[in-house]
């Protein structure tokens, strides 16, 4: 028995296809960029770190107000931290 070779072809891009859709979620780039214009938010997460598995602390940004934004196994806490502003850096010396 021998199989034609489009049912070959069609299993071929069949897989493919999953495995391009598997690396494209595996990226995490499911935001469409450049296909849908995002809306002038006021809200922006500067940073994020993920201390571990259930612990993480967010930068977030609010019409210029910054906050730190805390969530582990036993609840969630914020802190705000004033207004974004430049700030020269901080000399550390030693005499």
């Amino acid at each position: 028995m021998q199989i034609e070779w489009w049912r070959l072809l069609l299993v071929a891009l069949i897989f493919g296809g999953l495995f391009a859709t598997w690396l494209w979620v595996k990226k995490g780039d499911l935001s469409l960029k450049g296909l849908v214009q995002p809306p002038n938010l006021k809200m922006k997460v500067l940073e994020r770190q993920w201390l571990t598995s259930q612990t993480f602390i967010f930068l977030i940004e609010v019409e210029g107000a910054r906050f730190l934004l805390a969530r582990t196994h036993g609840g969630v806490a914020w802190q705000p931290l004033g207004e974004a502003k430049a700030s020269p850096p901080v000399a550390n010396e030693h005499k």
